[in-house]
């Protein structure tokens, strides 16, 4: 498995508008194109909408943004229903982690998720990800620190 970020283009729009959850999942995120719309429109977070690939086959999508100094929001984590069950989705928010630790000055990630979507809380637990106790448009707001932490120290030490 080899994830890739990559913008959206001309080429793969379409297929990449054509992402889709199962049937049972349609309540738990927006569809690309929505994600993709807002990119264009609300400026303030400075959307980034992109294709998730699998070396050459695009196997999902992933839109995030600036919320705020030092916080990034990922607003849709998708993989395309024919790819689910394969470990996708934690290689993706491993990806997301990592990507977003990697800019400068970014120190936290926040999201949401439906607060039926059992399967998603759990991954983002296992994670590191933490309930903030807030809610945005009903559901629960997570969050996962990045900013570097001192090692845990042995308390067997200096005994």
């Amino acid at each position: 498995m080899m994830l890739q970020l990559r913008e959206i283009t001309f080429a793969d729009f379409d297929d990449c508008v054509a992402i889709n959850v199962r049937d049972d999942q349609r309540t738990f995120v927006d569809p690309p194109v929505y994600s993709i719309a807002l990119s264009k429109i609300e400026t303030r977070w400075q959307w980034q909408p992109r294709a998730v690939y699998d070396d050459e086959k695009l196997i999902g999508f992933v839109n995030f943004g600036e919320t705020e100094a030092g916080v990034y929001y990922l607003d849709s984590v998708i993989i395309d229903a024919r790819f689910q069950g394969r470990g996708y989705g934690r290689a993706l928010m491993l990806l997301m982690i990592a990507h977003i630790k990697a800019l400068s000055g970014y120190h936290t990630i926040e999201l949401t998720h439906d607060p039926s979507n059992a399967v998603a809380a759990r991954l983002y637990l296992s994670l590191g990800f933490i309930y903030t106790g807030k809610t945005t448009h009903d559901e629960p707001v997570m969050k996962k620190d990045l900013t570097p932490q001192p090692p845990l120290r042995n308390h067997n030490e200096g005994a």
